[in-house]
């Protein structure tokens, strides 16, 4: 059987830490690390083809959890400069 690339499944990305998604974009690099070191290995045919498309989606699989991180990171600043700007309108009205 074989080992699936990635552990999380796109829709659980929403509901994962940011942690666990940071260790999983480290693996699958690391996985597309090997790839391509066992690729330059090769001689050109088959198994190469394979591995250049192993290689595309796991380049795929990073970009979404980069952009999942991305996003929450953006979402956290804006949450704390809202709560900032809410924190200063309080105090002028008193």
């Amino acid at each position: 059987m074989v080992k699936p690339l990635t552990t999380v499944s796109p829709a659980d990305i929403v509901y994962i830490r940011e942690d666990r998604i940071r260790k999983e974009i480290y693996n699958l690099e690391n996985r597309k690390g090997a790839l391509i070191r066992a690729a330059r290995g090769e001689k050109k045919g088959r198994s190469q083809n394979d591995s250049s498309k192993s290689i595309s989606y796991l380049e795929t699989e990073i970009c979404y959890l980069q952009r999942e991180l991305e996003i929450r990171i953006n979402r956290k600043k804006a949450h704390t400069e809202y709560m900032q700007k809410r924190s200063d309108n309080r105090a002028r009205r008193r």
